[in-house]
């Protein structure tokens, strides 16, 4: 069965018509999402291994302002705080 691109038409709110195509995507390239995956986690490790603590807490910031986080990213909240904490603990100079 082949698949078909969705219509703004048949969608109530535009929202909803995004998602659609966003799941119309996904189906039709299925490489996509991992390659979504694989940035997000390459950017993790970044702001990680950087200890740079502009870029910390700005992924901080940018964790916050979600609405509802996901549990990878309840839990590269926890480890950025940590992180964030142990830098701030250790350094002479604060952030």
């Amino acid at each position: 069965m082949a698949l078909k691109r969705p219509r703004r038409r048949d969608y109530d709110s535009e929202p909803e018509w995004l998602n659609a195509c966003l799941r119309y995507l996904d189906a039709k390239w299925p490489a996509r999402e991992d390659q979504r995956k694989r940035v997000q986690a390459f950017a993790r490790w970044d702001a990680e291994a950087s200890i740079e603590p502009a870029r910390v807490i700005e992924r901080l910031r940018e964790l916050i302002v979600r609405d509802d986080l996901t549990p990878d990213e309840e839990a590269e909240f926890e480890r950025l705080a940590d992180l964030y904490r142990d830098h701030k603990k250790h350094s002479t100079k604060g952030i």
